[in-house]
C-alpha cells in the first residue's frame, strides 16, 4: 500500500457554544486567505472546541494573535492515499509493532482516497515521521 505521512499543525479555540461559531470561525480564515486541509468541532458541555488543520500554520498563528485569540496548537502526523479495504491496518499495525500508542485518529474517504490525522506523543510523532512509508 502507497501512502504519503507527514506533519501538519493543528489548532483547537475553545469558547462559549452558540449558533453561528462553527460559520464565523471559516468566515474568519477565509477572510485571512487560509485554506484548511481538515476542520472538527465538537461539545464540551457550555464549551465549543472548533480544530482546523490550516495549510499556513504561520497564517493561523498570526491571525489569531492579531485578533486576541487564544488557539491551542500541536503536531499531528498526516497520512493519506488511495483508498480500499483496510487502508488504515498496514499504517496501524507498523504502529503498533514499534508501541506507539494512537492518542486519537480522525479518517475520511472521499472519492477512491482517504486521509487521516492522528494525534501522538511527542516523541512518537518524531518516530512515525522518520518511518519509511
Amino acid at each position: 500500500m502507497s501512502y504519503t505521512v507527514k506533519r501538519v499543525t493543528g489548532f483547537t479555540l475553545r469558547v462559549e457554544d452558540r449558533a453561528g461559531l462553527l460559520a464565523e470561525m471559516l468566515e474568519g480564515v477565509r477572510n485571512e486567505g487560509a485554506m484548511l486541509l481538515a476542520v472538527a468541532g465538537w461539545t464540551e458541555g457550555k464549551q465549543a472546541a472548533l480544530f482546523g488543520i490550516p495549510t499556513d500554520p504561520q497564517k493561523a498563528r498570526s491571525a489569531a494573535a492579531r485578533n486576541g485569540i487564544k488557539v491551542e496548537e500541536r503536531d499531528y502526523v498526516w497520512v493519506e492515499g488511495d483508498d480500499r479495504p483496510g487502508a488504515l491496518i498496514e499504517f496501524s499495525r507498523k504502529l503498533a509493532t514499534r508501541g506507539i500508542n494512537v492518542e486519537t485518529v480522525h479518517a475520511l474517504a472521499v472519492e477512491g482516497k482517504f486521509a487521516a490525522i492522528f494525534a501522538l506523543a511527542a516523541d512518537d510523532l518524531e518516530t512515525v515521521l522518520k518511518m519509511d512509508a
